[in-house]
């Protein structure tokens, strides 16, 4: 039976295992993927801006030609001969317009097509008006106008008109093709970070659901460790006695190995998580922060506010992670007792406090001289997460109030953090040490619900209890006790 327990362990292990591996190339290969699609769509904007410029000098230059066909009919009207100067200097701009124009498409060989057709539709044009003015006093006013030269200028503007609408609509479609492939570049970007979020949250799920677990696992290895003494004190007869303590002795070499072997399966959890879940995270936040950065201008606002909701998932992760190894760690922690100044503790606690927000009032009441006896910096963990929960469930108060004191109850002295905030429902008084349980949305008050949880986990290590006592939106008091005689007041 046994054997079939530890061979369905190690088959769990090694499927645990073998889905980091492939959640670990999965992040890699997204990062990259997502590292690609953010250059391309960089390449494609750059084209965009392109075609757009070639757009701008067209618009010009089509303008320069409506100016050039007014300045004809002009002549039509008026025959004066000044028309047909400025007609010339118009489609020498048009010439300069057309060397610019030719540079930006050098890549675009059908344009360079058009734009050789212009420039000797261009020439022609100056060609002919030249020719008029020269044989202008040949000719009467009616005469000059209808020349067969005359009628030439005319088609000859018509005719460069045509060509430049034909390079606008080329150009137009050039833009809107690019427009489009960036913009799938970005979807794509998008649904590839996406996917590598959900890849590292499901994993982090896995791991944190196994980590609880195996710590239930040590829970019962405990109690069976105390069901074992509590049949040895009840046996009277000497040779009971003997087997029992043989069977004992058997029973706690068994867990004391199982014991080791969760310790070591605690340890590599807890390396994973603290080092090789943070490089996937580390790339989604840094490659999130970069296409919000240098795209958050080209991307439309529901990308905008993906991109930063990833980056809120992500560290809210980072968070989740660091408190599943300081839950971890509570119970495996060395402890040295001593007698510590619980006072000075909660005095420094709520220094801190008042430093990280200086514009709210809030009246500290604190105990003098008040001792516990314990580990220093495990009961500092208990005070910091009392009295933090404390300033915290206190932010929407305008009068608030936060204190630390002891009483004595039934000759055993009784810590408390009393404060005048939120409070909670009593009815759900067990369920606030529970591992990641909360009463409270995070929306109106941030955290991760692993606070509680580590006091628990603290005060029992110090043979102590902790209970809650509240009411919506009067308060709340958290209470603990340590081990008897190792507590009280100076």
């Amino acid at each position: 039976m046994r054997e079939d327990k530890l061979a369905k362990r190690n088959f769990t292990d090694r499927l645990l295992w073998t889905g980091f591996a492939a959640a670990i190339v999965a992040a890699v290969a997204i990062a990259w993927t997502a590292d690609k699609d953010a250059n391309e769509a960089n390449a494609w904007s750059k084209w965009i801006t392109h075609a757009q410029n070639v757009l701008e000098v067209l618009d010009d230059t089509r303008g320069n030609t409506l100016s050039a066909l007014a300045a004809i009919q002009n002549y039509y009207q008026s025959s004066d001969l000044k028309n047909l100067d400025r007609v010339i200097n118009l489609v020498s701009k048009l010439n300069r317009q057309s060397v610019v124009l030719r540079s930006l498409t050098l890549d675009n060989a059908s344009q360079q097509n058009r734009l050789d057709q212009f420039d000797r539709n261009a020439r022609r044009m100056t060609a002919i008006a030249e020719n008029i003015i020269r044989s202008a006093p040949a000719f009467s006013q009616q005469q000059s106008i209808k020349t067969p030269q005359a009628a030439e200028l005319s088609a000859a503007v018509d005719q460069l008109l045509e060509q430049l609408h034909q390079m606008n609509a080329a150009e137009g479609r050039l833009l809107t093709e690019r427009t489009a492939r960036a913009r799938a570049r970005s979807r794509q970007s998008m649904t590839v970070l996406g996917i590598g979020g959900g890849i590292v949250i499901g994993w982090l799920l896995i791991v944190g659901g196994y980590a609880l677990l195996t710590t239930r696992r040590l829970i019962d290895t405990a109690k069976a460790l105390a069901v074992s003494h509590e049949k040895l004190a009840r046996v009277t007869d000497r040779k009971r006695v003997e087997d029992d303590l043989r069977a004992l002795n058997e029973s706690e070499r068994r867990h004391a190995a199982q014991l080791e072997v969760v310790n070591k399966e605690l340890e590599a959890f807890s390396y994973s998580v603290s080092h090789d879940l943070r490089a996937p995270l580390r790339s989604i936040d840094g490659f999130s922060s970069a296409l919000m950065e240098d795209y958050a201008d080209k991307l439309d606002e529901q990308a905008n506010t993906h991109l930063r909701r990833i980056r809120a998932a992500t560290g809210h992760m980072a968070q989740l992670i660091d408190d599943l190894l300081k839950l971890a760690l509570v119970t495996r922690s060395e402890m040295h007792t001593e007698a510590v100044d619980l006072s000075a503790l909660a005095n420094d606690i709520l220094a801190e406090c008042r430093q990280s927000e200086p514009l709210r009032e809030v009246e500290c009441v604190v105990q003098e001289h008040v001792v516990g006896h314990g580990d220093p910096h495990l009961l500092r963990s208990v005070l910091e997460n009392l009295l933090g929960n404390a300033w915290k469930f206190t932010s929407k108060k305008q009068q608030a109030k936060i204190e630390f004191a002891m009483a004595d109850q039934d000759g055993q002295p009784v810590y408390f953090v009393r404060d005048n905030g939120a409070g909670f429902d009593i009815t759900y008084a067990e369920k606030l040490f529970g591992a990641f349980q909360r009463l409270h949305a995070a929306a109106d008050f941030p955290g991760t619900g692993v606070g509680l949880a580590t006091v628990q986990r603290i005060i029992r290590r110090h043979g102590g209890r902790v209970s809650a006592q509240g009411a919506e939106g009067r308060g709340a008091t958290f209470s603990f006790t340590l081990e008897v005689n190792h507590g009280g007041q100076q």
